[in-house]
């Protein structure tokens, strides 16, 4: 399985993965930032989305909102 970047969307509580390998991620940023979402400063490598999201949870659990406080707002 090939590993992919993922960068994380956050808006309240929701949290949605995308990966940077894709083709058309800089279009899938650019319209999810359009809906007033943040980009986490947190990046991770994994195989795919829901790997990506469950390393997501589990790093957020342990280092608590830490994790989460630091976003770029665009």
């Amino acid at each position: 399985m090939e590993k992919q970047h993922f960068i994380f969307f956050i808006k309240g509580k929701t949290v949605v993965p995308q990966s940077l390998n894709e083709a058309e991620a800089g279009e899938i940023i650019r319209s999810v930032l359009l809906q007033q979402f943040n980009i986490s400063r947190l990046h991770i490598i994994a195989g795919n989305n829901k790997e990506a999201l469950e390393k997501f949870e589990l790093i957020s659990e342990t280092a608590g909102d830490e994790v989460l406080k630091e976003v770029v707002v665009c």
